[in-house]
């Protein structure tokens, strides 16, 4: 065969490359050898950042704000601990057990909240704080009964008390009682039974909310419906209302920017639950929140995502087998892939300077595209061995003439990755750098390195090669689509037109539930706790400058604003209006004074009679209520059951007090005489002034206060912020309150929402540069317009069946488009370049003999995106169908509408005149 000689500095660059590697193919992998020695040395010490702050705009304001807010504040969100069992003393217990374990990973670990109560003993001057509705509810209760406080505070202790309260009895117990002095009555008798049940059985102290009820700071408005903590806090517990859950809440340091992917520290945590897990039976508990959600998506796309990358490289190197039908075949091809890879890291280090997210995860597109240069360079050379043509002839041919389109080819593809630098995402602008940087690498170790290994294995061989693939269907195909071009346009066009009219039931959708990891677990328990409590995992943090302004805020947020669901303010602390606080303060002192003119003495010894007056209380409760029971014609049978189990409880109480050791009681005894002091010493010392920040106890800090001094007010919204639409309407109702709110959230929606508004401006740019790049190559709009028909059908009827099949559209989804744009466009340059190599070959020749080679590229491109179809992962997956289903039509429209098309322009293209002679 006579050699065409090679044109323009493209042709005559492949003519010397071909001479080169047939030549002195040492000289070429030396060189090849060199350059990779210099990649590893550069890319060797390279810094990875596998954090999310490492693909999200850091210039971005809203970005920024969000980190410094949550550096400043210590964190962003927290984990809700779930417990579901049926014995709730035994859930307590693995919570008092896994709370220390925990608390040890300080370095992620804020605080672990098992009970939502704040510790008198951490409070400096716990009666200051209480609002100015406790304040008059404490004040209404000295006035009621000022003999029963009178006692109890100049002589506080287990007798005074028991004392006061045996005087109570006979007049709760009259039928003249009021509903609400029935209520307190029996409020206090549930209080007097687990206080001393408490001490006598566990030997503790009662708890702060026992306190807070014996002292009326807890008492409700009439007609008020129960709060959330009501319904679900007991004893400071966060009890569900089967009585089978708990919840504990523990507060994480950091946020979801600065967390490392794969290396997550809630595997420490999980591990530590687990090994808890293990000393409990009937016991079952699990996380909730964002930490968790995420971990377990991380780690099911990264052990994937691993797996799938080296499956797919097997897989194309065996398929490669098929084409070559040698043992040296997926060696000739995997070493340039390898050396194309690790060139492309070396770049990396160039232009980025470290390996973020989503550079560190292009292995699995690069294997599936790198290939398709080796598959068009191997097709034709072994075409040309088959007919004859030596190894040089046939190199020669493969390089010069194929080796045009597949330059032209490879710079579309990777034009097209480049092109997404027009967006300003992080994330994308590293995918498209790292692929395009890859794809170049590729093709040229396959123009260079390809070469040189086909000639060293044709010198160990010394065998001709005659290893011409074959596909007659394709043939068959394309003979009787040029028979029938007319036909086969009008049913293409119907097709396109029947696709078109599915778009306008395109949802995208924004749910990050319905487009990450299925079935994930910290899901179900979110679900679980927003069944079971009413209380969503996520948060916003809204920043303020002062107290004033916080409070401003609060009530605002409170004020029947529609997405939110709960606002935490420390401003519950303090008083709305500090004139009428510091007024009831002292009202309230003076009551206090009137009834306790001194501190009172806490050293007075715990004595007989007080056990005396215990153990009288406690039968005089037993008398009347089992003389209630003998005239019950007015109990319903409820009152009834409950009574009943109260007179047990009482029985109880008494034979467990006759063999009780004194001390138990003594202890109870000092615990509620120094507790008193502490309520009275602040009313008759501190009333000059309201609270202040910082009487705040340190635990109130940390959830309320930021190291600038900045008051943080917790908003929680009433849907779950994996949902975009939620996410944007929760954000838009904080911004009109307070424009320094943020959150995860809004995080979460910006960089998904700006993603999609930058999608169109991608696809634009990348098409306007594909376009631009393939018309300076052929120098005829007529041609490029050849190229890129097959290209916009196969497209229309990849969206029809996404849509028709009920796929979740998803900005992972969308992406591949830019994507099917830089391989689609691929076919139609090769079948183009083939066809004006020599027109006079005929359509059917120049389609069937490229064809075989682009239906290769194209189950490599399939098999290598197809494995995305095994990640468990809606988006993923949605992109993994998107692309495999779109390169495979872009095949079937190559091999269709083309021939169909050029069998009816061919005439009117100078180039082609002579095509269908």
């Amino acid at each position: 065969m006579e050699r065409a000689p090679a044109r323009g500095v493209l042709g005559k660059s492949l003519a010397f490359i071909s001479q080169s590697s047939s030549r002195h193919p040492f000289i070429v992998l030396l060189i090849a050898a060199l350059l990779s020695v210099g990649a590893w040395l550069a890319a060797k010490d390279m810094r990875v950042d596998a954090t999310f702050l490492g693909i999200v705009n850091d210039n971005e304001p809203v970005a920024q704000h969000f980190y410094d807010v949550s550096k400043a504040y210590g964190g962003s969100e927290n984990l809700l601990l779930l417990v579901e069992c049926d014995d709730l003393e035994n859930g307590k217990a693995f919570l008092k057990a896994i709370q220390p374990k925990l608390q040890k990973l300080e370095t992620w670990i804020k605080a672990v909240d098992i009970q939502l109560t704040v510790p008198l003993d951490d409070i400096p001057e716990e009666a200051v704080v209480l609002p100015t509705d406790a304040l008059k509810s404490l004040s209404s209760e000295l006035e009621k009964n000022p003999g029963f406080y009178k006692r109890f505070l100049q002589n506080p202790g287990l007798g005074s008390f028991s004392q006061s309260f045996e005087e109570q009895l006979p007049k709760l117990a009259q039928s003249s009682a009021t509903d609400a002095e029935k209520a307190r009555a029996a409020q206090g008798l549930e209080t007097v039974l687990t206080v001393l049940e408490q001490a006598v059985n566990n030997n503790k102290t009662p708890s702060e909310t026992a306190l807070a009820e014996l002292f009326g700071a807890s008492i409700k408005k009439e007609n008020e419906g129960p709060s959330w903590e009501e319904t679900y806090l007991q004893d400071g517990w966060i009890v569900s209302k089967d009585k089978k859950a708990l919840l504990a809440i523990v507060q994480l340091r950091g946020n979801l920017l600065d967390r490392k992917l794969g290396v997550h520290y809630f595997a420490k945590i999980i591990e530590e639950t687990d090994a808890t897990l293990k000393d409990f039976k009937n016991l079952k508990a699990g996380y909730a929140g964002a930490a968790a959600y995420g971990y377990e998506d991380q780690q099911n796309v990264l052990y994937r995502t691993r797996l799938l990358s080296g499956l797919s490289l097997l897989l194309v190197l065996l398929l490669f087998l098929f084409i070559d039908r040698s043992l040296f075949g997926p060696f000739i091809v995997g070493l340039p892939l390898l050396l194309g890879t690790l060139w492309t890291f070396g770049l990396v280090r160039l232009f980025i300077g470290y390996v973020s997210l989503t550079s560190a995860v292009f292995g699995i597109l690069l294997f599936g595209l790198g290939v398709d240069f080796a598959i068009h360079i191997v097709v034709r050379y072994n075409d040309s061995r088959a007919s004859g043509q030596s190894h040089d002839d046939a190199l020669w041919t493969a390089l010069v003439l194929t080796g045009r389109g597949v330059v032209t080819g490879g710079l579309t593809s990777a034009i097209a990755f480049f092109g997404i630098l027009v967006t300003d995402q992080k994330a994308a602008q590293h995918l498209g750098i790292t692929t395009g940087l890859g794809l170049l690498c590729c093709l040229i170790a396959m123009l260079t390195v390809l070469p040189a290994l086909l000639t060293l294995t044709q010198r160990w061989k010394r065998v001709e090669r005659n290893n011409s693939m074959r596909v007659p269907l394709l043939e068959r195909w394309v003979r009787w689509v040029t028979e029938h071009p007319k036909g086969v346009l009008a049913g293409a066009i119907l097709l396109l037109l029947a696709s078109l009219a599915l778009f306008p039931q395109a949802h995208v959708e924004y749910d990050i539930e319905k487009i990450a990891t299925k079935d994930a677990v910290a899901v179900k328990t979110k679900n679980r706790v927003e069944e079971l409590f009413e209380v969503n995992t996520d948060f916003a943090l809204c920043v303020c400058k002062t107290l004033e302004e916080a409070q401003e805020v609060t009530a605002k947020l409170r004020n029947n604003v529609p997405s939110i669901s709960r606002v935490d303010s420390i401003t519950d602390l303090f008083p709305a209006n500090k004139d009428e606080h510091k007024a009831q303060l002292t009202a309230l002192s003076s009551q206090i004074i009137q009834l306790c003119p001194t501190v009172p003495n806490l050293k007075r010894d715990f004595v007989e009679g007080d056990m005396k007056r215990v153990r009288g209380l406690l039968r005089k409760i037993l008398a009347l209520g089992s003389l209630q029971l003998q005239m019950g014609g007015q109990l319903s049978a409820d009152e009834k059951t409950a009574l009943t189990s109260t007179l047990e409880r009482v029985k109880a109480l008494l034979k467990q007090l006759k063999s009780a050791p004194p001390e138990k009681l003594a202890a109870l005894d000092a615990w509620l005489r120094s507790r008193t002091t502490r309520l009275v010493k602040p009313f008759i010392e501190k009333t000059a002034r309201s609270p202040i920040l910082s009487d705040m106890p340190e635990m109130v800090r940390n959830k309320f206060i930021d190291k600038k001094d900045r008051i943080i007010v917790l908003a929680y919204p009433k849907e779950s912020m994996l949902d975009g639409d939620a996410i944007q309407a929760f954000f838009e109702d904080l911004k009109k309150v307070n424009k320094d709110a943020t959150g995860i959230g809004q995080i979460v929606f910006l960089f998904v929402s700006r993603t999609l508004d930058d999608l169109p401006l991608l696809i634009f740019s990348v098409s306007f540069v594909v376009l631009l790049v393939v018309s300076l190559d052929f120098r005829s709009a007529k041609l490029a317009f050849l190229v890129f028909m097959p290209l916009i059908f196969a497209i229309v009827y990849a969206v029809g069946a996404v849509i028709l099949t009920g796929q979740i559209i998803s900005v992972l989804m969308l992406s591949g488009f830019p994507l099917i744009l830089g391989i689609g466009v691929d076919d139609g340059v090769h079948l183009v370049h083939r066809v004006l190599e020599d027109p006079k070959a005929g359509v059917v020749h120049a389609v069937t003999q490229t064809g075989k080679a682009i239906l290769m590229t194209s189950i490599t491109t399939m098999v290598s995106f197809g494995g995305l179809l095994l990640m468990n992962h809606h988006g993923l997956e949605g992109l993994g169908f998107l692309v495999t289903v779109g390169v495979g039509l872009c095949f079937i429209t190559s091999v269709t509408i083309f021939p169909a098309v050029l069998t009816l322009v061919a005439p009117r293209i100078p180039e082609m005149q002579n095509l269908c002679k």
